[in-house]
């Protein structure tokens, strides 16, 4: 019961890693845009290209349209081969603000890694440690079972390995 927090966060990290790793080989091939404007003609877009995946926040000086914009809808361009392989690895970092605009960018590698570090510690602390269990060891954590036969002391199965012969 006390384990459901930790694994529901494990598996959301691990959704998000797939589904990173998953843009991330796409934007190899396809480049997104999806732009939306508020009520302020302000824009606002994410992008998904060259290894990489973007927000930005423009704010035009002149907000004088000669056909306004329809607001607060998302609209999609899709562009296809805009990249090469060294740059989809790569990808590239950018941050910046200006007074009329406002730039996030980070290499998917970079969100990649992020979201695999918790599915990865927890592989390990699980699996990674336990070693084959051997005779006179507990078969449910590996605790060394010679002086005390019959019941594991450190998790408390009864139904252990028979001690090790001694020579």
């Amino acid at each position: 019961m006390k384990r459901r927090l930790p694994n529901f966060l494990t598996a959301g990290s691990l959704l998000l890693c797939v589904a990173t790793g998953i843009l991330w080989v796409r934007s190899y091939f396809v480049s997104d845009f999806l732009v939306t404007t508020d009520d302020n003609y302000d824009d606002r877009s994410v992008t998904s290209e060259g290894g990489a995946f973007s927000l930005s926040f423009d704010r035009p000086f002149c907000k004088v349209y000669l056909v306004a914009p329809e607001v607060n809808r998302w609209s999609h361009v899709r562009f296809t081969g805009q990249s090469t392989l060294a740059q989809t690895i790569a990808g590239r970092m950018e941050f910046r603000r200006a007074e009329d605009y406002s730039v996030v960018c980070l290499p998917y590698w970079l969100l990649f890694t992020a979201a695999a570090l918790r599915p990865a510690r927890e592989g390990r602390t699980r699996y990674g440690q336990r070693g084959p269990v051997g005779p006179g060891r507990c078969v449910a954590c590996g605790y060394d079972l010679r002086a005390t036969p019959g019941r594991c002391p450190e998790c408390g199965t009864a139904d252990v390995q028979a001690p090790a012969a001694e020579k």
